[in-house]
């Protein structure tokens, strides 16, 4: 109920201020195939903490970082599609992209060798989840050609 009305009234405020075309982003992002936009603060202890998005190699992990709101003085900057040059810094909110356990398992990494750890285990998982994904996808182009064969017999030879 809470979701369809923030929906609802992100939809108005977007037709209202700007102009841009309304999508079904949660079709669109697959929001509802596992994967997820999410949110959190770069704590001390955090295993992000004082890298640059290069050295994380995030996108291994299957995950991209959209946006990093950062406390510059008084002032929060908004830094949309950070550049991987850029050092994540303690204190910054990261907006991020990608399969909803990875996000989560990011949030809470610590630093040190068991993060290290963590991240060499959820590049392997990723490294499994697109493989799979990749069979998958021939699969069902197997059985679209099956099927074309079968109404198109001259065309399928």
């Amino acid at each position: 109920m809470i979701n369809k009305g923030m929906r609802w009234l992100i939809r108005r405020a977007l037709e209202r201020f700007t102009k841009l075309r309304i999508y079904d982003y949660e079709q669109i992002l697959g929001l509802s195939k596992g994967y997820s936009i999410g949110e959190f603060k770069i704590k001390r202890s955090s295993w992000l903490r004082d890298k640059t998005l290069e050295e994380l190699r995030l996108d291994k992990e299957g995950v991209i970082v959209l946006a990093i709101y950062r406390k510059v003085g008084e002032k929060e900057k908004f830094i949309g599609a950070p550049d991987r040059s850029i050092k994540i810094l303690g204190g910054d909110t990261l907006i991020c992209y990608g399969p909803e356990e990875a996000i989560k398992n990011l949030s809470r990494r610590l630093k040190g060798r068991a993060g290290d750890e963590e991240h060499r285990e959820a590049v392997r998982n990723e490294e499994t989840r697109k493989e799979r994904e990749k069979i998958e996808i021939n699969q069902m182009e197997e059985e679209i050609r099956r099927i074309f064969s079968k109404i198109h017999p001259q065309k399928g030879r």
